[in-house]
């Protein structure tokens, strides 16, 4: 499978890896390789609601509690199936509507924060967005109102 990555994602992999005066990387090339070898993308293994039914009650007997980004990754490296997010919530809001309503409740509560005063905290966090360039950001703030 592709892990994730799309065709193109793939290609310019493919051409860090491999000498492209040597070997033919091309996207065509890919696509042909993948149907040869039956590795479709989620969109090509044309899945349905009811289709993947069985795989997600069984990845929730073992984990009742997983959200859509990780039922797909549980999906994909378990079950061997390659799933979009958007059909597992159109499975999970058909089947399991409360537990749906459960998770997004959970996530919007919201907790009361409180400092004794000026540098009574410090709150630090480092950025790797721009690691690809060696650049790391740490940044330092003091959160009072």
């Amino acid at each position: 499978m592709a892990s994730g990555y799309s065709n193109p994602e793939i290609i310019s992999h493919l051409r860090g890896y491999h000498d492209t005066s040597e070997f033919n990387v091309s996207l065509s090339l890919l696509k042909k390789c993948r149907s040869y070898w039956g590795l479709k993308s989620s969109y090509g293994q044309a899945h349905a609601v009811e289709s993947i039914g069985p795989p997600i009650e069984r990845v929730r007997k073992r984990f009742p509690k997983q959200g859509s980004h990780d039922m797909k990754q549980t999906l994909l490296q378990e079950e061997h199936i390659m799933v979009s997010r958007e059909l597992i919530l159109r499975y999970m809001n058909v089947h399991h509507p409360n537990e749906v309503q459960d998770r997004k409740s959970r996530q919007l509560k919201r907790g009361a924060y409180w400092t004794a005063g000026l540098h009574d905290i410090w709150v630090f966090d480092q950025h790797d967005k721009w690691r690809r360039f060696q650049l790391l950001l740490h940044v330092g703030i003091k959160p009072f109102s």
